[in-house]
């Protein structure tokens, strides 16, 4: 539990929620956003918090991408957390417009975007909201 008790400290130190908030986590699959959906989930009672797993596909990893999609569609499910998703194929993409970064940011963000706004009803992002965690705790 010392994980759970790091988290509930940076969460406090940064003031970084608020009781009865909704907050959205960008779940890739991996070890560090898997672990920091369990531990919102763990202390969403106490937070009163809703929990939205957001996932994009990628594409770029075939049916690797597809099957981290199921996992955290699956494990969303079985938390009782809500899922939402975002796919670009992003390798058909690359072969029609040729490999440009800014625009793969620009359509992972215009999706995230859609997932807040389906999840929220809400057309504008609060700018406090935080577009991708990526927990650095030294745990």
């Amino acid at each position: 539990m010392i994980m759970l008790k790091k988290v509930k400290e940076t969460i406090i130190k940064h003031n970084m929620l608020d009781k009865g908030g909704r907050v959205i986590v960008a779940v890739s699959g991996g070890p560090d956003s898997v672990a920091l959906l369990k531990a919102l989930h763990i202390i969403s009672d106490e937070y009163h918090l809703f929990l939205i797993a957001a996932h994009f596909n990628h594409g770029l990893r075939g049916d690797e991408s597809d099957s981290d999609e199921s996992f955290v569609k699956n494990l969303s499910k079985s938390m009782g957390v809500v899922f939402e998703s975002g796919y670009v194929d992003i390798p058909s993409l690359i072969k029609k417009k040729g490999d440009r970064p800014k625009l793969f940011a620009e359509m992972k963000d215009t999706n995230f975007l859609k997932i807040y706004k389906k999840s929220t009803g809400q057309t504008r992002l609060p700018l406090d909201i935080i577009w991708v965690i990526r927990p650095k705790l030294s745990l």
